[in-house]
């Protein structure tokens, strides 16, 4: 009896280490665990995830940081007129933070180019000294990168087929034409400029500021600017004037008549 029951008592002792031992193992991280804490999205998802908040824009900023202990992306965007501060989970992806300011003229006016250190042109310059002079015939005089509003630009100055002075301002991510200034005021300085904005484009924005039927178009010079000037009947009978910049397709004008 005496000899069974140190058995049996072994066999407790046993039985308790091997409890103990699953215990222990139970409560130790897995290495899939590890591995899925220790994992970090990468910079170029977090920029995606980023600009999904601000629905495009440019990148200025972007840096790895530890919060709380935990890691977080943050980064800053530039979209047209708005900052946005975004704070990611460098682990999940999640968004921790969204924030947006919107500046006003005076920081826009004050915006340096050093704001977009960052940020390197899409387009080259060649590229965008043909798109400059697909607009305006002549020769390039000067070529800047700068900002403008916000946007990363190229300034390229020019002298015309007819001895005028003009200026193109081309983005340096899209490609697209920001600005056409020719020193003539007469139209016939702007004849080797093809409009960026159709007139069916340009009548479409006349007609989304007054409801009516155009009842005549025209391309004309405003200050520098290739501009639609289109004349209009409104539904209550009045005659309206809206200008339509034709580069930018920004309403310049809207006059009613009395």
């Amino acid at each position: 009896m005496k000899l069974a029951a140190i058995v049996l008592t072994g066999v407790l002792v046993v039985g308790g280490l091997g409890v103990g031992a699953y215990a222990m193992a139970a409560n130790q991280p897995s290495t899939e665990n590890m591995n899925i804490v220790s994992k970090t999205i990468s910079v170029d998802r977090a920029k995606e995830i980023a600009l999904g908040v601000s629905k495009g824009g440019q990148v200025t900023e972007i840096h790895l940081d530890q919060d709380h202990g935990r890691k977080e992306y943050k980064v800053e965007i530039v979209n047209q007129d708005t900052e946005y501060d975004v704070d990611i989970d460098a682990s999940t992806g999640n968004i921790l933070k969204g924030e947006q300011d919107v500046r006003d003229q005076g920081d826009m006016d004050d915006e340096d180019i050093s704001t977009l250190k960052n940020v390197s042109p899409a387009i080259s310059v060649e590229n965008a000294k043909k798109t400059a002079l697909a607009n305006v015939k002549g020769t390039v005089t000067k070529t800047e990168l700068d900002s403008d509003h916000n946007r990363l630009a190229y300034e390229i100055k020019l002298m015309t087929d007819n001895g005028s002075k003009a200026e193109v301002k081309v983005d340096a991510t899209t490609g697209k034409v920001l600005k056409v200034e020719i020193e003539d005021e007469d139209i016939s300085a702007f004849q080797n400029v093809s409009p960026a904005v159709s007139v069916e484009n340009a009548k479409k924005i006349a007609l989304a500021k007054v409801n009516g039927t155009v009842t005549k178009t025209e391309l004309d010079s405003d200050h520098n600017r290739l501009v639609y000037e289109f004349e209009l009947m409104t539904d209550q009978g009045r005659e309206a004037e809206v200008k339509v910049d034709a580069t930018t397709g920004k309403v310049l004008k809207v006059e009613f008549d009395d």
